[in-house]
């Protein structure tokens, strides 16, 4: 058939229908992508915006604490030094667990609640009248302990709960694990 023939009615208008389709496909298909990414484009700025108000949230609720802590220790701080202590403690029972109120005085400092520090600093002492500041050395450390780190490992040692003593995991001198035996196609041995 020659193309000529293809263009007269009826077939004409077969192609005119055809090719009216095809572009109305084409349309439509480009804007349903269209839509589809102006979708995605405004869920992902509604995640956003929900993850700021949060935020938002979190921030507000952190400043009220914060001020709140800052009133209460202002208030502590201009206690009389006999009714401190009480204070003090009081305070410190309202604390979370990991948490401790530390008072510096010029000789000591004091935590509450009681020995809820693993280590008290040593203070030098200092005349304040003369006008001394204070000397801090050089660290030391307290012990040396053989540790064999791997890569996963994060802690090999802990306090108790009293803070007397160090739990430190490390090899025994002069022990050797026990070997480890890999059976294969252990389903076969079983069958004999």
């Amino acid at each position: 058939m020659n193309l000529r023939e293809w263009f007269r009615p009826p077939r004409h208008l077969l192609v005119m229908f055809c090719g009216i389709t095809f572009v109305s496909a084409v349309t439509l298909g480009w804007l349903g992508w269209q839509l589809v990414r102006q979708d995605r484009a405004l869920a992902s700025q509604r995640s956003q915006e929900r993850r700021e108000n949060a935020a938002e949230l979190a921030v507000a609720s952190l400043e009220q604490q914060l001020s709140e802590v800052e009133e209460q220790l202002t208030a502590l701080a201009h206690l009389p030094a006999n009714d401190l202590r009480e204070e003090a403690l009081a305070y410190s029972q309202r604390l979370g667990g990991d948490s401790a109120l530390l008072i510096f005085h010029a000789d000591r400092i004091d935590a509450y609640p009681p020995a809820a520090l693993v280590y008290y600093p040593v203070l030098p002492r200092v005349d304040a009248a003369a006008g001394d500041a204070p000397i801090v050395g050089i660290p030391q450390p307290l012990f040396q302990v053989p540790f064999r780190l791997a890569s996963f490992q994060r802690n090999v040692f802990d306090v108790t709960a009293d803070g007397q003593r160090f739990l430190v995991n490390t090899l025994v001198e002069g022990a050797l694990s026990a070997p480890i035996t890999w059976v294969l196609n252990w389903t076969a041995e079983l069958e004999q």
